[in-house]
């Protein structure tokens, strides 16, 4: 057990804070509420919720990849749910969008409100991207590590512009599956991939930056 810990012990650091960021933003909703009396940005919560199903499916793809061997199909499959759900962490970014012009005292205490649980939501789909990365990286190198960190997270833009302009979800590629294929392929445009290439500069560079910053290290954690 000690070992354990101590090998995935700046991932177990990672999710201790990011529960405490997304405790915090729930309880500053839950103190706004009680403040002014009705109830409001209650959405953000689900938004948060449904960014944390990616680290939850990463997770059990870490584990199934070190106790299961010839994990290979499972690995697979779940690294396509993963995806599926990806995008709703970088999603959190739009919800900017609800926030009132206003210079009132009420209008920059939800400024931080958004900004917790945006960011939050954010930090919880880089780490679950972080850790597919160390599986992939056992298995191939960091050449394709990186090819597909960007791949995911251009993709990643292209389903933030499907839901926040066309409104679909993830739940969609399930329940509805041959409309969403061809939503998708009627809306291959200029302002789509314009939208695509600049969210996917913005992933990309922050992933980089926090891959560069922290001690989220492929290389030492994956040699241990």
């Amino acid at each position: 057990m000690k070992n354990v810990l101590e090998k995935y012990k700046y991932i177990l650091i990672s999710i201790f804070l990011l529960f405490l960021l997304s405790f915090f933003g729930c309880l500053m909703l839950v103190i706004r509420w009680l403040r002014i009396g009705t109830p409001k940005y209650l959405f953000l919560i689900w938004n948060l919720f449904l960014s944390w199903i990616p680290l939850g499916i990463s997770l059990i793809m870490r584990y199934i990849h070190s106790k299961v061997n010839r994990s290979g199909f499972i690995l697979v499959f779940l690294g396509m749910i993963w995806l599926l759900f990806y995008p709703n962490a970088p999603y959190m970014l739009t919800d900017y969008i609800h926030l009132r012009n206003s210079h009132s005292l009420l209008t920059w205490v939800d400024l931080v409100i958004h900004s917790v649980f945006i960011w939050t939501s954010l930090f919880v789909g880089f780490l679950s991207l972080f850790i597919v990365n160390g599986i992939i990286h056992k298995l191939t190198n960091k050449i394709i590590v990186w090819l597909f960190t960007i791949g995911v997270l251009y993709l990643s833009s292209f389903g933030i512009y499907l839901g926040r302009f066309i409104r679909w979800n993830s739940w969609d590629m399930i329940l509805n599956p041959l409309s969403l294929i061809t939503s998708v392929l009627e809306n291959i445009n200029f302002e789509s991939i314009l939208f695509t290439m600049m969210y996917g500069i913005l992933l990309t560079l922050i992933y980089t930056f926090l891959y560069g910053l922290t001690f989220l290290r492929l290389d030492k954690v994956d040699s241990k």
